[in-house]
């Protein structure tokens, strides 16, 4: 494929030419503020918002109590498969302004709207609020104790949904006749997704039509409008969704929040334009979180090293709603690659998830996938500790080798193609692994502790829900190319590398070609953008539309080849062969280099559309225009991929501060066949940077008495700068799957999911030998440094001193 060294975006993004839903302003717009619980558990005994009403200003008050009348429902969120015995999930009502109860701090009450947002700001501090506390619970294990507060009548000891997968009796049965087994707990804290761009959101109701016009970030514009149609009972005929650039997804950008609906309600009431633009501190406390899981996991080896088994006891937090995502994360993403990149004969999980006082957790970059990956590695690099193993040899013993591609897993999940082995050596070429004792030499001179550790991991791509991914061509009145799909870019770069993947097809340079995400009045069927899966969905269709669009196109270019150059008939916008010419019959025609040849003459592809626009009559937008001629569409649908990689990390940490410094990081991932490479090494570097955050630094904390955000800002919770990282290197080992029409795998996820257990495998590795045997994420100066004054008792005495 064609590769450039800047992306397409880039300029525009750059320049401040960008448009973000908060750049949006309508005529006669009004503001919105939302009033939020102060508190994480508590009766409603009253709210009066008479004196808000009252201000000068101000337009508009809701409650839940006009959401009701409106006659709108819950949030959409949970699963449908079973669980445990055929259990169905515990969904409680989840509204969009709290009614009786408040279930989490920042919790919204009551929206105001007026002539600006201070108006609305005043007007909600006057609101009278009456509550009666209720005792908190936050994470699952203080939500499942004996004794916990009820959070929701509906789900008894909080307990949301039980799932398991595998086979319990044959894992067991592995376990008993193990030479080896090991045991360990990786938690996965609570994040804050944190976007660069923070949410908005503007609804505006057309009087005449009754179209709701929504501006709003998003991940794909089809999914928001089904969920806003979904709890406002509007039909989606009457929905109109427009999201044009989004600055960070990570996969909260994709549902439609509380704030979303409540605001839909108000453009319908007042028939004017309603905008609301988030504050930083209520992202922390209102946007979902990720992760918040704890997967206790163990390993059976034979007396050779040879896996026998893996069993997982997973247990998440949902907060205290069912998201969209937050469930599956907990359950089946979790268990669909259990097994990870190795050849295990036995495999189990057992997945509880609990409700709690604290915001709901739904999918953040990776969705589950990092976590598992992390469990799998550390738990491999924890046996090899143990057991006396060598990390790399127990790694290469256990894989999955090419030849038994396609290979099923025991719990029947189908990886089609990989070479784990051969992606692992290239990188441990690429990071000097066999050089490393000299560099802990070194460091050790210098007083500090030097540690390298690793991760070999495989990851599942998402599926997707669409019954198949659709993209068009349209041709304007110049004869340019627009291109459409629905899927949403959040920053990895889909207007380069789509209109790379059709440009390549076609022959010709991109000048004349336009990439359009998510026209909000061209119906259109597709997936939006999560599970890395974008560039195998709609990519695939953008393949296939290459030869489309030519197909389309040579009964055209042969009747102009025909009637000669600078000649072109048409009747109602179709040529028509031999025109003028009686009994003609058309030439056979060849495309090549962006032209059509035949019998000595050409005409080129954009030559040919301007042409036929001209008879067409074809305007300048999608809608509402005339066919062009060779206007066509292509659609397909393509299953799950399996990215996987090798990573390598290297730190250094001083025994006197706790300060760990990631010294280098080398990454090979075999993502498929790579369209765009310089887009592929952008995911690499920010899904790795993302990981090395939460391994290092980003933790969401709640009090656990009060439920309140400790680290609502970023004062208290840090974000991963570029000096964290001294550098990266950055190789590859394509295989290519056969399993959709460009042979890619997905890359979005990938780096995260190698970062978090190639971090802290190698800090471990440092720490080990002080004595320090286990270290939850993330890494920070203050819990390294409590880890290595615990442990020094302990290798005091091993040592004999």
């Amino acid at each position: 494929m064609t590769e450039k060294s800047f992306r397409r975006e880039d300029e525009r993004l750059l320049t401040g030419r960008g448009c973000y839903t908060a750049d949006w302003n309508l005529p006669r717009q009004l503001y919105a503020y939302f009033l939020r619980a102060d508190r994480a558990h508590a009766k409603i005994l009253g709210i009066d918002t008479q004196a808000a009403r009252a201000r000068p200003g101000v337009q508009l008050v809701l409650t839940a109590a006009d959401l009701d009348e409106a006659g709108f429902k819950s949030l959409p969120g949970g699963i449908a498969f079973d669980g445990v015995a055929g259990q169905k999930m515990k969904k409680p009502f989840w509204p969009a302004l709290a009614r009786t109860r408040v279930h989490y701090v920042g919790q919204p009450l009551a929206l105001v709207v007026a002539e600006s947002v201070l108006l609305a700001q005043d007007a909600a501090e006057d609101i009278a609020l009456d509550y009666e506390d209720l005792p908190a619970a936050v994470g699952f294990d203080d939500a499942t104790r004996a004794g916990a507060t009820q959070i929701h009548l509906e789900a008894p000891g909080n307990l949301a949904f039980e799932y398991e997968s595998g086979d319990a009796a044959a894992v067991e049965a592995a376990f008993a006749r193990a030479a080896f087994t090991s045991r360990m707990t990786m938690n996965s804290q609570r994040l804050v997704g944190s976007p660069i761009e923070p949410r908005a959101f503007i609804a505006d109701r057309d009087a005449g039509s009754g179209v709701v016009t929504v501006y709003t970030p998003s991940q794909g514009i089809n999914g928001m409008r089904g969920q806003l149609a979904q709890v406002t009972g509007l039909p989606a005929e009457k929905l109109r969704v427009v999201t044009r650039d989004v600055g960070g997804s990570f996969g909260i950008r994709g549902p439609a929040y509380a704030e979303s609906i409540a605001l839909v309600l108000a453009t319908q009431k007042l028939g004017r334009p309603v905008k609301w633009v988030a504050t930083r501190s209520e992202l922390f406390l209102s946007e979902n979180h990720g992760r918040a899981l704890s997967l206790t996991g163990e390993l059976a080896l034979d007396a050779g090293g040879r896996f026998l088994a893996i069993r997982f006891d997973d247990r998440g937090d949902l907060g205290a709603y069912a998201t969209m995502f937050g469930a599956l994360v907990g359950t089946r993403n979790l268990a669909i690659t259990m097994g990870g990149v190795y050849r295990i004969p036995a495999l189990y999980a057992r997945a509880r998830l609990a409700y709690s006082n604290a915001t709901p957790v739904s999918s953040y970059r990776g969705a589950g996938r990092p976590d598992i990956a992390c469990a799998i590695e550390r738990l491999v690099d924890h046996a090899a500790a143990e057991h006396g193993f060598d990390p790399v040899e127990l790694r290469r013993r256990n894989f999955v080798p090419p030849e038994a591609m396609p290979y099923k897993t025991a719990n029947g999940t189908t990886y089609d193609c990989g070479e784990f082995a051969a992606v692992m050596d290239k990188a441990l070429a690429l990071a000097d692994w066999a050089g490393f004792p000299a560099r802990r030499e070194q460091s050790a001179r210098a007083g500090r502790l030097r540690g390298i550790g690793m991760a070999t991991f495989l990851e599942a791509s998402g599926a997707g829900g669409a019954p198949r991914d659709e993209v068009f061509a349209r041709f304007d009145a110049d004869g340019d190319l627009h291109l459409y799909a629905v899927s949403q870019s959040g920053g990895q770069g889909h207007e380069t590398t789509f209109v790379n993947i059709v440009t390549s097809e076609l022959g010709i340079s991109g000048e004349r070609v336009h990439f359009h995400e998510g026209d909000p009045d061209l119906p259109q069927v597709g997936n939006g953008t999560g599970g890395s899966r974008s560039l195998y969905g709609a990519g695939s269709a953008f393949k296939l539309l290459g030869p489309k669009i030519i197909d389309t196109a040579k009964v055209h270019a042969a009747a102009a080849l025909r009637a000669g150059h600078g000649v072109l008939r048409a009747g109602h916008g179709v040529l028509h062969a031999g025109q003028g010419v009686p009994g003609a019959e058309l030439p056979a025609v060849e495309y090549a280099d962006g032209a059509f040849h035949a019998a000595g003459r050409s005409i080129g592809l954009f030559e040919l559309s301007r042409r036929l626009a001209a008879t067409a009559g074809t305007a300048q937008t999608a809608a509402h225009r005339a066919a062009h001629p060779m206007d066509c569409a292509a659609d397909c649908l393509f299953g799950v991929t399996f990215p996987n990689g090798c990573h390598i990390a290297e730190v250094e940490i001083d025994a006197d501060t706790g300060t760990v410094d990631l010294l280098a990081y080398t990454t090979v991932d075999d993502v498929g066949n790579a369209i765009d490479r310089a887009s592929v090494e952008g995911q690499v570097h920010g899904g790795v940077m993302q990981g090395v955050g939460q391994a290092l630094g980003e933790h969401a904390i709640h009090d656990h008495e009060t439920g309140q955000l400790l680290t609502g800002s970023f004062m208290d919770y840090p974000m991963p700068r570029a000096d964290w990282m001294r550098g990266i290197r950055c190789g590859e080992h394509p295989v290519p799957t056969k399993a959709n029409a460009l042979g890619a795998k997905g890359v979005g996820e990938s780096g995260t999911s190698g970062a978090l257990p190639a971090t802290m495998n190698a800090v471990l590795a440092a720490l080990r030998p002080a004595g320090v045997r286990e270290l939850d994420m993330p890494a920070t100066p203050n819990r390294v440094w409590r880890a290595l004054r615990a442990a020094r008792p302990v290798a005091a005495r091993g040592t004999g001193n």
